[in-house]
């Protein structure tokens, strides 16, 4: 038997070794999507479900007769999960003050398939507990799909109850990669990958720069990941990574210095001689190296992603932070009717503009509507099945489209600080 293995494990090694420089090609993250996507898989075998395929994830599905429930047609209710209190309450508010204006625009100008939309909701109150209980309830409704906020409390409970109940979950706006939680599961957010290759194509050909230097916010989890990104597209185009710095927090242990110190890491930064700086951090930190940059005569404009897009980024960096350019999913001087529309009855109802949470809300339910409407019946597998089949849905975010995996296909808008005045603003420089 020892020897068997031996054997076995031999072969194993040559079979590896014959595809290593096809798993090279390979970035962290799609390993590490490939590694949940097998979890997943033996999750679901060792409960006696079947695959993808079959689209069957739970008992809770089964009538007495033994008919799957999810054959059935369903209420003309679509619900709504998010934390209405607490200290994630924005996010959960917003998303469904955006669902709710798009519901109301639907139900006044007939409903869907000749029916009223009726909108249902929970508060997870910021809490996972919440967000279980929750879910729950919300299933127990028999809804044709629930639209999540973008809180890590709903990404993360919400996604297997759906998948058992066949009921179509919408994440409006989270980050973390869902196509792999199940075949229920979607949302509509812009994704990094998709942007940080459209702002690198950009700047090339717009500009002709080849040759980055890269700086990531070593204590922020999405800095490293969005650095990975930008970092695979450089290599990806062909051009010059010249520096990759890690800045520190001063809070860090056995760091040195200089790794914490803007001051030491524009002086490295500029002995490389950027064409520009790439930036994955927060706003004001951003702000702060540019200002240093300037101080120190280095003439390189920064680019980075939304978290950078906001008016404390202008206000801090003023000068300094001028010609930078980022992407964004939500651009609301965006030239379009659906946008304008959406922006004026927001305005008219709530008084003020709306932002990026509110507009993936109500492109949410717009999405979920219109997959209802393309299948003619409430059927959640049948609208599941037309969400996956979805192509060129034209919302107040942009076009998008799904892949087989259940993620977004969307384009960035790209911005850049220009000259405003006495002060400086986002100018619009390309769309979709």
């Amino acid at each position: 038997m020892w020897i068997r293995s031996c054997a076995l494990f031999f072969i194993l090694c040559l079979t590896l070794t014959g595809c290593s420089s096809q798993e090279e090609e390979k970035s962290e993250i799609d390993k590490r999507r490939e590694q949940r996507e097998a979890e997943w898989q033996q999750r679901l075998a060792k409960k006696g479900v079947k695959t993808d395929a079959e689209l069957t994830y739970g008992p809770e599905m089964r009538l007495e007769s033994g008919k799957d429930s999810s054959e059935r047609p369903r209420e003309m209710k679509i619900a709504v999960i998010g934390p209405e209190t607490g200290e994630l309450s924005e996010y959960g508010t917003k998303t469904l003050e955006g669902v709710l204006l798009a519901a109301e625009k639907i139900n006044a100008s007939g409903g869907i398939l000749g029916k009223k939309v009726e909108v249902i909701h929970y508060d997870s109150k910021s809490g996972t507990k919440e967000a279980s209980i929750a879910t729950a309830k919300i299933m127990k409704e028999r809804v044709i799909a629930v639209i999540g906020s973008p809180t890590g409390e709903i990404t993360f409970n919400a996604p297997q109850s759906a998948n058992t109940h066949h009921t179509v979950f919408l994440s409006a706006g989270t980050r973390r990669r869902l196509g792999d939680s199940g075949p229920y599961i979607f949302r509509n957010t812009l994704t990094d990958d998709a942007a940080v290759r459209k702002i690198m194509q950009y700047v090339k050909k717009e500009w002709g720069y080849t040759d980055f230097a890269l700086v990531t916010s070593m204590s922020n989890d999405y800095s490293i990941q969005l650095s990975a990104l930008f970092k695979n597209e450089i290599i990806e185009q062909g051009d010059n990574l010249v520096a990759d710095i890690g800045l520190w927090s001063k809070e860090t242990a056995n760091v040195k210095e200089s790794e914490m110190s803007l001051k030491d890491q524009v002086k490295e930064i500029k002995t490389k001689r950027p064409q520009a700086i790439i930036y994955t951090g927060e706003a004001e930190e951003g702000a702060q190296l540019m200002i240093e940059a300037k101080r120190q005569g280095l003439k390189a404009p920064m680019i980075g992603g939304e978290d950078l897009f906001s008016r404390s980024f202008i206000e801090l960096g003023k000068d300094a932070v001028l010609g930078n350019i980022f992407y964004a999913g939500y651009a609301p001087d965006w030239d379009d009717e659906r946008l304008k529309g959406f922006i004026r009855e927001y305005k008219n109802k709530y008084g003020k503009a709306p932002d990026k949470v509110v507009a993936l809300g109500y492109d949410a339910f717009n999405i979920i509507a219109k997959a209802i409407a393309d299948a003619g019946e409430t059927n959640s597998d049948k609208v599941r099945d037309t969400l996956m089949n979805m192509k060129g849905f034209s919302g107040v975010t942009g076009v998008m489209s799904f892949t087989e995996d259940r993620e977004p296909v969307k384009s960035p808008f790209l911005y850049k600080i220009t000259k405003d005045g006495d002060g400086a603003k986002f100018s619009l420089i390309d769309t979709p």
